[in-house]
């Protein structure tokens, strides 16, 4: 039998624009427990991009 890996979303958010758009459909669909763990992906990605300011 096979192993699965694990899924980690954290290794597909390789850029501001698919953060943005990430983070766009998770607040469009207004559920806070989702948010929560959306900015916790980020965050975690952010150490390895270079996010500029708004």
């Amino acid at each position: 039998m096979q192993k699965l890996k694990v899924f980690d979303i954290a290794h597909f958010l390789d850029g501001e624009e698919v953060l943005t758009e990430y983070l766009l459909q998770v607040t469009q669909n207004g559920d806070t427990d989702e948010l929560i763990w959306v900015l916790c992906h980020i965050a975690r990605t952010e150490s390895s991009l270079q996010i500029s300011p708004p």
